[in-house]
């Protein structure tokens, strides 16, 4: 999508888009419960098979509709230059671009925060008998895919329309920060419940799609190298990093949930000052390349 759209283009519609997977989400349940019975597993992986084939059509029309009703084709705005085929030219623009290392670290401490809230609640459900646990973890998913489908597609574009990204992108890790500090002074189960749909339904439905509007600023060779990178050897390195400092945490210096807690408001306080930062970088490309394309005097 930021290879097909523009930056305003992108403020307008990607929150909206986003909405498209949590959509799915409730769509492939759905037709798992009322069709298993009717065609089988079977039958399950050719619809499977066909739903795959489907984006690669709309991705073809995706193509066509960028050069003519959207007109993306700009070399200000797209570099449609070949990408060379160095292998590791992705670690080399995230490590030389200011702003890639930027999103980089942003995905770092968010996946620190996904850690923090997944082995918490998990811990915190310790007690609970088996049937009541999977009654709180449907009552999230189902919280949270409705949250996301009805921000995403009615809130998330004005809000990026009108505050821009320096809004936008931190507003998640603020409330995040905010509500862990309250829940570090009172660790109660149903709180720690409502900050997990809080992050993740945030996440889904405006840090996710205002993360991906960065990547309208950059070139090809970073939409899709670096991106790569980022996307998944820093994620899933981060992920796998933070799970052993969770349990260094709780196992070897036996930090209960408000201690993390504590840790987590300094992890999402660090995480928001650098959104504000990555959203300002975004809005000034915005003003600069306005100013830049209203200027039509002679030099």
């Amino acid at each position: 999508m930021a290879d097909t759209y523009n930056k305003e283009q992108a403020k307008r519609l990607f929150g909206f888009i986003a909405a498209g997977s949590s959509l799915g989400a409730f769509c492939g349940p759905l037709i798992t419960i009322f069709f298993t019975r009717i065609i089988g597993s079977n039958g399950l992986i050719l619809i499977s098979a066909t739903m795959l084939f489907i984006p690669v059509l709309i991705a073809i029309f995706l193509q066509r509709i960028k050069t003519t009703e959207l007109q993306n084709t700009t070399p200000s705005e797209f570099n449609e230059q070949p990408m060379g085929a160095k292998i590791f030219s992705g670690f080399k623009e995230l490590g030389l671009n200011p702003l890639l290392l930027g999103i980089g670290i942003f995905i770092v401490l968010y996946s620190g925060m996904n850690t923090i809230f997944y082995f918490g609640l998990k811990n915190f459900l310790t007690d609970v008998d088996g049937a009541t646990r999977i009654q709180i973890w449907a009552g999230i998913d189902l919280a949270v895919n409705v949250l996301s489908v009805l921000t995403a597609m009615f809130g998330t574009s004005r809000l990026a329309s009108r505050f821009g990204l320096s809004v936008t992108l931190p507003l998640v890790p603020m409330i995040i920060t905010i509500l862990l500090f309250i829940f570090a002074l009172s660790p109660m189960l149903w709180t720690f419940v409502g900050l997990q749909i809080v992050r993740r339904a945030g996440e889904y439905a405006i840090t996710k799609p205002a993360r991906e509007m960065l990547f309208t600023t950059v070139d090809r060779e970073s939409r899709f190298k670096a991106k790569s990178v980022i996307d998944v050897v820093i994620y899933r390195g981060a992920d796998v990093s933070w799970g052993w400092v969770y349990t260094s945490l709780t196992q070897l210096l036996g930090f209960g949930l408000a201690g993390i807690a504590v840790i987590g408001v300094l992890i999402a306080t660090i995480w928001s000052f650098l959104a504000v930062y990555l959203g300002r970088y975004f809005d000034n490309h915005q003003i600069i390349e306005t100013a830049t394309k209203g200027d039509t005097s002679p030099s």
